[in-house]
C-alpha cells in the first residue's frame, strides 16, 4: 500500500499522514515555540506495509520511522502559502 506524508517546510514536524498518494494541500502552518511556520513538502512512499509502520497513522511514531531529514532527496513541495 502507498503512505504520504506531510512534512512541514521548515522544520521537521508532521503535519499529516495518509494512505495512498494523493496527499494535497493549498497551504499548511503550525505553531513552533513562539513562530509561525507555513508551507509544506510532502514524501510519497508508493511500496508501505502499513502493518510494519508503528502505531498504524500516529504522526510521532511516523516521525521517529521516517525522519525528514533521512528522506530531504524525495521530498516533493506541494501547495502555495502566499
Amino acid at each position: 500500500m502507498a503512505l504520504s506524508i506531510l512534512y512541514c517546510r521548515e522544520c521537521d514536524a508532521i503535519l499529516a499522514a495518509a494512505p495512498g498518494l494523493g496527499l494535497t494541500v493549498e497551504c499548511a502552518s503550525h505553531g513552533a515555540g513562539s513562530k509561525r511556520h507555513r508551507g509544506c513538502v510532502v514524501l510519497r512512499l508508493p511500496d508501505v506495509d502499513l502493518a510494519e509502520v508503528s502505531a498504524g497513522l500516529d504522526l510521532t511514531a511516523l516521525a521517529a520511522q521516517y525522519p525528514k531529514a533521512t528522506h530531504a532527496e524525495s521530498l516533493e513541495p506541494v501547495g502555495s502559502c502566499a
